[in-house]
């Protein structure tokens, strides 16, 4: 109460990329409702029905949040839902956020959908939202010629024509993203007391163990670690290799049980489902391997360095991320990796080390968002 008045909280529709699974943007979004839930009650807009990081935030007794689910309805047909992609979807998104807005009265406007934010933002300013932050996670690099392609051009033209604040994890992405108009950088943070220096290492000193972390996909590339793990059997034979991610049973994932069989890697590869706590995982790791071809950030090489391990990454990988443990090397060849990798491991078998992570604390994530909502 103030002089006798009740005090409203401000509120804040959050526009999911998807939904809130167990995966690196909707991380972003249990980021930004944890550090701010005491400001702003929190609306999430989801596209689909994994809410992990809703109940996630419930468990941890946060009670400003509420989803709200969005399902649509595409054609069956190929052709058919293609013209509806290309003209339809959008038209029904829209209207969908005008018959949002007129029911709810919003502080601002917060979407990670990327380049199909737009239809949101339009809405929005015709109802005078004054504040709609199109926040960029991804490389959103376009290159190709495809029809596909020239319409997710036209959408990022649009999404950032209708937004008032430009936000990306990391400068390279947003360098990508949005070229030359002005925007903020929010580094994603981490939980600190997840991962931290008194994570051990549990290995003996003969013990060579790799982990990837990440989605079961092309992009995150965990068949070049298997080829780097191969290379790395030739020169030393107690290496193993940790892939934990989600896979639901993909042609991808079917692709990577096959390379191991094939090549009779199964003693020294390890599959994991994705699981809650890494770090447990980080206790018998020696090295942590990003082979991703494209990334707006990694969390995954921040949580690493602060457990004190070192990282080799692609050259894809922003050297943001960098605290002084991460190792860049191009994807062209897995021998090179497996060479680099067997040398570390020869100079520090499993000693860990500290590196300056205040960057990404999740302190310095609150501050920089808190401004972000209030300027």
């Amino acid at each position: 109460m103030l002089n006798g008045t009740k005090c409203i909280m401000k509120k804040i529709l959050l526009i999911a990329y998807n939904d809130l699974n167990n995966s690196g943007v909707p991380n972003v979004i249990y980021q930004v409702i944890k550090a701010l839930h005491n400001d702003y009650f929190f609306d999430v807009l989801v596209f689909g029905s994994d809410d992990y990081y809703y109940r996630k935030l419930k468990n941890e007794g946060i009670k400003n949040i509420n989803l709200i689910k969005y399902f649509e309805k595409m054609p069956k047909s190929r052709i058919k839902r293609m013209l509806w992609h290309l003209f339809k979807e959008q038209r029904e998104r829209y209207n969908f956020m005008k018959k949002l807005l007129n029911h709810n009265d919003y502080f601002a406007v917060h979407s990670f959908k990327e380049t199909d934010t737009w239809p949101f933002f339009k809405a929005a300013k015709r109802k005078g939202i004054k504040k709609r932050i199109f926040h960029c996670n991804v490389d959103l690099t376009i290159s190709s010629l495809k029809i596909k392609d020239f319409f997710k051009k036209r959408n990022k033209r649009l999404s950032i024509k209708y937004s008032t604040s430009l936000v990306g994890v990391s400068k390279k992405c947003c360098q990508i993203a949005f070229g030359t108009n002005k925007f903020d950088v929010l580094y994603n943070s981490y939980d600190e007391k997840k991962y931290n220096n008194n994570v051990l290492n549990e290995n003996h000193n003969d013990s060579f163990v790799i982990t990837q972390v990440g989605t079961f996909c092309d992009n995150k590339n965990q068949l070049f670690s298997l080829e780097v793990l191969n290379e790395l059997l030739k020169i030393y034979n107690n290496a193993k290799l940790n892939l934990i991610g989600y896979n639901g049973k993909t042609q991808y994932y079917c692709d990577l049980i096959d390379y191991v069989k094939k090549n009779k890697l199964e003693k020294h590869v390890l599959f994991y489902e994705k699981i809650e706590d890494v770090s447990a995982i980080y206790k018998t790791t020696t090295f942590v391997v990003v082979p991703s071809k494209k990334e707006g950030f990694s969390l995954v090489t921040i949580e690493a360095q602060a457990c004190g391990i070192e990282v080799f990454a692609s050259s894809n990988i922003t050297d943001e991320t960098n605290c002084g443990g991460v190792i860049f090397l191009d994807l062209n060849n897995p021998k090179k990796w497996a060479d680099r990798l067997y040398q570390e491991f020869l100079e520090k078998k499993n000693k860990k080390e500290s590196f300056d992570l205040k960057n990404f604390s999740f302190e310095n994530f609150k501050n920089k968002l808190k401004y972000l909502y209030e300027k």
